[in-house]
């Protein structure tokens, strides 16, 4: 009868450390999860963008060109319905 309490304690302590480790084991499980999902929101807000280069053929016009060609239609548009 005597060792019936320190039977009960040293069962108490096994179900302590027992669950002691189950729970390190599930924070670290816990933390893994957050840096992966941490990870992965970062990977979708960086925003993409794509580098283009300008061309310099012969067949390639440049964005001044093409606004010289712009106002040389609207000139030529607006002198001919002045006339």
């Amino acid at each position: 009868m005597a060792d019936a309490p320190l039977v009960i304690s040293l069962l108490a302590l096994v179900v302590a450390g027992a669950s002691a480790l189950y729970t390190r084991r599930q924070s670290a499980a816990q933390a893994r999860a957050t840096i992966i999902e941490d990870d992965r929101r970062h990977d979708e807000l960086t925003p993409v963008f794509e580098a283009t280069a300008h061309g310099t053929g012969s067949g390639h016009l440049c964005l001044l060109d093409r606004k010289h060609l712009v106002e040389d239609v609207i000139y030529a548009t607006t002198a001919a319905a002045s006339t």
